[in-house]
């Protein structure tokens, strides 16, 4: 097996382990080079080798050709740095369940192919990009049918090497809003990349996409430049790249005001927050999605009707504390301990400010306003000019 291949079949779990293993290994040590090649400006003659492609697969070879043919000047002490950063992901993504669940063929829903795990409150049908997602938080799962075992761990090291590609390919950007000089990046790759904001980004995730798969997590270069955490497509939003949403844990209002207030046009931002969900609750817009939501259970399963925001925000950053303190208890991961009206209410909640926000955007296109994202802005023009290393 290769990076572009897929994994063979009729093999055991150890001998799956070994092979993801190997292939991990291999593309981590084809990636080394690359940069290696690329610091040595030498990355045209290792491009040009055939078996490269064997290694890391055409997506990330391709990215690769984009960077020697730009011929741009780098910054190899920060690239190493965070390339280092992207290996560790990596790594982690593969890396070996904590929790293992009994699992088999299930239902095909629209053309969606799924899984029919076993856990302690019984079978639980999961999507194959649920199955993937969950392993985020160290479950997997053990197969009785050999197929269905290919299926997965094909789509997990799929999913990997995508990430992996995204990654490298958003340095790109990072690195040259860094060289310009007109940015707080610091020369350090800070990411926490396993802390509970990103846990709760994650649960996040999974709760968005119980039903359907409508939210993304946003290319690394949106993250970091653009302060966009997910983002998230209804058919009926007719917005290409979907909306932004930002992710936080934080019930503190003076925090969350300071987060508001530090990005240019909040108001086409989706703030997924605490104390945005508690505001929502307690004064819901007079629209169907709301008008016809289970009020009465959605507040049972709160304990009670709350009517001061801070105070309901306490609550539900408690509720998803609790939640990412016990993430294996069930197949569908921490999700499945939040109430189900609590994430049938998160749904509606972002669906309903996707509209908002993106109604904000038309209105600022119609004015003629123009917002240049912050991601692409070293990139263009004069820019090019500037950070060109060709003689």
């Amino acid at each position: 097996m290769t990076g572009g291949d897929p994994l063979p079949q009729n093999i055991n779990n150890c001998q799956r382990a070994d092979l993801i293993s190997k292939v991990a290994s291999q593309v981590i040590e084809s990636i080394l080079e690359l940069e290696a090649a690329l610091q040595d400006r030498k990355l045209d003659e290792l491009i040009g080798r055939p078996e490269l492609v064997d290694k890391i697969g055409i997506s990330m070879t391709r990215c690769y050709t984009d960077i020697a043919e730009r011929k741009l000047r780098h910054d190899y002490n920060f690239r190493q740095k965070w390339i280092e950063v992207f290996i560790k992901m990596f790594q982690i993504s593969l890396q070996c369940p904590q929790k293992n669940y009994p699992a088999r063929l299930g239902p095909q829903y629209r053309r969606v192919h799924t899984i029919l795990a076993s856990g302690y409150q019984g079978d639980v049908i999961l999507s194959d990009n649920q199955a993937v997602s969950v392993r985020r938080w160290g479950i997997g799962f053990d197969f009785e049918d050999e197929k269905l075992a290919k299926r997965y761990f094909d789509n997990l090291v799929r999913l990997a090497l995508s990430n992996l590609e995204s990654n490298i390919c958003s340095l790109r950007y990072i690195e040259t809003t860094y060289m310009s000089g007109y940015s707080r990046l610091s020369s350090d790759a800070k990411y926490e990349y396993d802390g509970i904001g990103k846990r709760f980004e994650h649960l996040m995730y999974d709760t968005l996409n119980e039903q359907e798969q409508h939210a993304r997590f946003a290319p690394l270069m949106e993250d970091l430049l653009e302060k966009t955490d997910l983002r998230i497509s209804y058919p009926s939003l007719k917005r290409r790249g979907g909306a932004r949403i930002q992710v936080s844990l934080s019930a503190n209002p003076d925090f969350h005001r300071d987060k508001v207030d530090a990005l240019h046009l909040p108001e086409e931002f989706i703030f997924l927050t605490p104390l945005d969900l508690a505001h929502c609750a307690i004064s819901p817009p007079e629209l169907p999605l709301f008008e016809n939501f289970e009020w009465d259970v959605f507040w049972a399963s709160l304990g009670e009707k709350y009517q001061d925001e801070i105070e309901l925000a306490h609550i539900l950053h408690d509720l998803f504390v609790d939640a990412l303190s016990f993430p294996r208890l069930n197949p569908h991961g921490p999700m499945w301990i939040l109430p189900p009206t609590l994430r049938q209410f998160i749904r509606i909640f972002t669906e309903y400010r996707a509209n908002e926000a993106t109604n904000c955007i038309r209105i600022r296109e119609q004015s003629k306003g123009v917002w240049i994202g912050t991601s692409r802005k070293f990139t263009r023009g004069i820019w090019k000019i500037e950070f060109s290393d060709a003689p």
